[in-house]
């Protein structure tokens, strides 16, 4: 198992990723970070369940399933990021992917990523289902089930 460079962990620990467990994309984008953070570093919670509302009942459940929601402990205070700046975020935690969460993370880039995130966010049922990835495994569930036309 691949462990953070030793100046992120302090960084690193913990994070949420908080996402809608119905939508394919998310789903699949959360098992893909799942596969290469170190389940010491990140946790994810479906918007939808039990746990993300007693933990985290400052995030709306209409805010979260809008777009992905990161929540990092940094420095004893928990920080939420939203959009494009959670993907950054998670991405600097991520081996072989550091650089580009680190660029990400620049205010410009994020601010130019903001109308693209969205736009997709707003109509990722229908990309899913163009793309052919129509499972929606529960939580915990893994989507090996899943029927992918590419």
């Amino acid at each position: 198992m691949f462990l953070p460079h030793p100046e992120t962990i302090e960084a690193a620990l913990p994070i949420v990723i908080i996402y809608d467990g119905n939508c394919p994309v998310c789903t699949r984008a959360a098992s893909w970070f799942l596969k290469r953070i170190p389940e010491t570093v990140l946790e994810a919670i479906p918007c939808q369940s039990e746990s993300r509302t007693q933990r985290f009942p400052q995030i709306s459940e209409h805010a979260c399933l809008e777009s992905i929601h990161v929540v990092a402990l940094k420095s004893g205070v928990e920080n939420l990021y939203t959009g494009p700046r959670a993907l950054a975020e998670l991405l600097k935690v991520t081996p072989h992917y550091r650089l580009l969460g680190k660029c990400l993370s620049i205010s410009l880039v994020s601010r130019l990523l903001t109308f693209p995130y969205f736009w997709f966010a707003r109509r990722r049922y229908i990309i899913s289902a163009f793309m052919g990835i129509t499972c929606k495994p529960a939580a915990g569930e893994s989507d090996k089930n899943c029927v992918h036309k590419l």
